[in-house]
């Protein structure tokens, strides 16, 4: 009887781990998608946006200065080539008319100054965005490299130095100048560019940086996000979509990603899917084969002449049938439930106590012995009972075998007078 409460007892712990009953709490374990900010990627991508930002704007700003300072000192180098270009076409015609000693050649002189006026508005034709000006006793404009509606020029008073490069104003529009005097004919020769055609290089170089620059994060951030849904996140749904057919009773493997850390997760799963397929299998024989165990075990018990009680924590939590008709019960449910020591005659209760207390005690099995008990209807019936420990449901129980012995003790009684009657 011990042993078939035992395989009923493993047979019970086993079953909790069949696929069966893992279907049965697959929906309170179903996959549920993390939030956005639990998610991998997040927690990936969010550094990498966060680093490669500042990495961006160090470099914008760390690239902008000395490039935007190499095309201002270009621009301005270009202003003085151009305006010392136009000295050196005056110098180079006025030495022709000392060469030829026709400095006082009225004819000459303007012959030769206006191929110089024309060879100095030449000089804008070389350098983009630059244009030449000849001014005459500081304001006459004598040739001008563009439309220009007024024959007047300002000279401002701050071009002193032949070397600056000087902010002003042409007409409505702001400029950048260089200047250089001719004292021999009085003429200022004048390079200079729109302030916008100055800066929109400069605006553009900025751009470019900084397009450039932002252009490489983007395809490092949509390279990284590309290679981790192919190579991480991919493989992981694979893994959480099988885990959660697991959950299902679904023992199946994944195709395996060699070559990684995902690949290596992947073949642990599978060598795991593959051990819990084979302990299922094993668990699922074993189950059944316990449930024939007892299914023998339950017809000899429920077949027994003798009245099998298991009682937990003094409650009755088993009796076969014989066990209810001997205490006066038409089904043994009538049985279950009650208290055990209900069914003892008062007087005896306290051995029975003391043999349930060392049985349990000692986990061991007590001698037969007899006393009276009581049936439903409060009937006195004389007993004889033995009992042994065991575990009923992963608890400890007391296993009773008894055998109801009151016509037994009758006949003895009604027998006892006749045999004392004989002669000896």
């Amino acid at each position: 009887m011990a042993e078939w409460q035992e395989r009923d007892r493993l047979a019970n712990k086993n079953a909790n781990r069949t696929p069966a009953t893992v279907k049965q709490m697959a929906p309170e374990s179903a996959h549920k998608h993390p939030r956005l900010y639990k998610r991998i990627v997040f927690l990936l991508l969010v550094p990498v946006v966060i680093v490669g930002i500042s990495i961006a704007g160090i470099l914008t700003n760390y690239l902008s200065e000395p490039t935007e300072s190499f095309l201002v000192k270009n621009f301005e180098a270009n202003l003085r080539i151009a305006a010392k270009l136009g000295l050196g076409v005056c110098e180079t015609h006025f030495n022709q008319l000392l060469d030829m000693r026709l400095e006082d050649n009225i004819e000459m002189n303007t012959a030769l100054k206006t191929e110089a006026l024309e060879q100095i508005k030449a000089i804008s034709k070389q350098f983009p965005n630059i244009h030449m000006m000849v001014l005459k006793e500081k304001q006459s404009i004598l040739a001008i490299s563009l439309d220009y509606d007024h024959h007047t020029w300002h000279l401002p008073d701050y071009y002193r130095d032949s070397s600056a490069i000087i902010d002003t104003r042409l007409g409505q529009n702001s400029i950048k100048a260089h200047i250089q005097y001719f004292p021999f004919w009085d003429w200022h020769i004048v390079s200079f560019m729109g302030e916008t055609d100055f800066l929109n290089p400069i605006n553009m170089a900025r751009l470019v940086i900084y397009l450039s620059t932002m252009g490489v994060l983007v395809a490092v951030f949509l390279t990284l996000l590309i290679v981790f849904h192919f190579s991480v996140r991919r493989p992981l749904n694979r893994l959480i979509e099988a885990t959660e057919a697991i959950s299902k009773g679904d023992l199946e493997p994944i195709e395996s990603v060699p070559g990684n850390e995902i690949g290596q997760l992947t073949a642990f799963f599978n060598n795991m899917v593959g051990s819990l397929k084979k302990k299922t299998e094993e668990a699922s024989d074993l189950i059944n084969q316990l449930k024939e165990s007892e299914a023998r075990y339950r017809g000899l018990v429920e077949l027994s002449p003798e009245a099998i009680i298991v009682q937990q924590e003094g409650v009755i939590k088993y009796v076969n049938r014989r066990g209810a008709r001997s205490f006066g019960a038409a089904d043994p449910r009538e049985l279950i439930g009650m208290t055990a020591m209900d069914l003892i005659q008062p007087d005896f209760r306290e051995i029975v106590r003391s043999r349930i207390s060392k049985a349990y005690h000692e986990q061991t099995t007590v001698p037969a012995q007899e006393y009276k008990c009581l049936k439903l209807d409060k009937t006195i019936v004389d007993v004889v009972a033995s009992g042994t420990y065991l575990e009923y449901s992963g608890k400890p129980a007391m296993l009773s075998i008894v055998r109801d012995i009151t016509q037994q003790k009758r006949a003895e009684q009604i027998l006892l007078p006749h045999n004392q009657s004989r002669p000896g």
